[in-house]
């Protein structure tokens, strides 16, 4: 009983304890959202950067449809979406009996490139198209 009624401080020091260890989980707790939201964040992007290079590559297959005649290789066109952060370039070319097409689609943010994703595709001369990313 004695040891109970000098039991000075003791409470403090457990309370101390709870709340340091309720504080290194809060911290584990915010890095991990803080990650996740990063991870989501690069996904975001480079599935963005997907969408614009297949917007280029469907692009110059309607300029191949519609201008093959009077076009002259190597075509190139940029295409500029979204106040200069959405990019996407394709580059039509062509080789013996095929026609290339290599497409890249950027994410840029205050004008630094983010996230680019590079499509090639192929109109062979049986008219099939090939992609490959």
């Amino acid at each position: 009983m004695k040891y109970l009624r000098n039991n000075k401080g003791g409470t403090l020091m457990i309370t101390i304890i709870l709340l340091m260890i309720v504080t290194v989980l809060g911290a584990a707790m915010l890095f991990s959202v803080v990650r996740e939201l990063q991870i989501n964040r690069a996904l975001e992007d480079r599935t963005i950067a997907r969408y614009l290079a297949q917007s280029g590559i469907d692009h110059a297959l309607y300029v191949v449809e519609t201008e093959y005649e009077s076009l002259e290789f190597p075509y190139v066109k940029e295409v500029v979406l979204i106040n200069d952060s959405r990019i996407y370039k394709f580059v039509i070319d062509e080789d013996e009996s095929d026609i290339t097409i290599r497409s890249t689609g950027t994410v840029e943010i205050d004008g630094k490139m983010k996230r680019k994703v590079t499509m090639d595709a192929t109109i062979q001369e049986d008219g099939q198209v090939i992609i490959e990313e």
